[in-house]
């Protein structure tokens, strides 16, 4: 079971459920609610994840992860699939955003892939040893040795 603390962001304190939370009164109770055990359906927190104005957040933390317990609006067997889905390269994480009227944050994700593919292709690109330069560009000398532009690394 994941703790508040450990999750990240403030859309846990924004959850419709976190007001229920901190009234349960013991970790117990909390065990009891929130995490019913495998075949107990939770169906007391349908309405409550339906009217969340953080559902797409906790979904996502949910697929990423939980295993036990209701996060945004499923269950285990459903983040299970899901998981399953996504390992095997039948879906994304942003397509079962998309899916669950989650399109902004699908596209936010779309997006962060995005410029992370962006920013380690640019990184790729750079030489990273003097035999990654291409020739002609001064870093050899008439002399034999090493002028001009290179990399920090390869300095000698």
């Amino acid at each position: 079971m994941t703790t508040d603390a450990e999750m990240t962001g403030d859309w846990v304190q924004r959850g419709a459920c976190f007001p229920l939370r901190k009234t349960v009164g013991s970790v117990r109770g909390a065990l009891a609610v929130f995490y019913p055990g495998p075949g107990k359906h939770m169906l007391q927190f349908a309405l409550i994840c339906d009217m969340c104005e953080v559902r797409c957040e906790c979904l996502s933390w949910g697929i990423l992860a939980e295993d036990w317990g209701r996060w945004g609006g499923t269950e285990e067997d459903d983040r299970k699939a899901m998981r399953k889905g996504i390992s095997e390269g039948f879906t994304t994480l942003a397509d079962i955003l998309r899916e669950r009227d989650c399109a902004d944050m699908a596209e936010h994700l779309e997006e962060a892939d995005a410029a992370a593919v962006a920013e380690a292709a640019a990184a790729s690109a750079q030489p990273t040893s003097v035999g990654d330069w291409p020739e002609g560009d001064g870093v050899d000398g008439a002399d034999g040795e090493r002028h001009g532009l290179e990399p920090a690394h390869a300095v000698g």
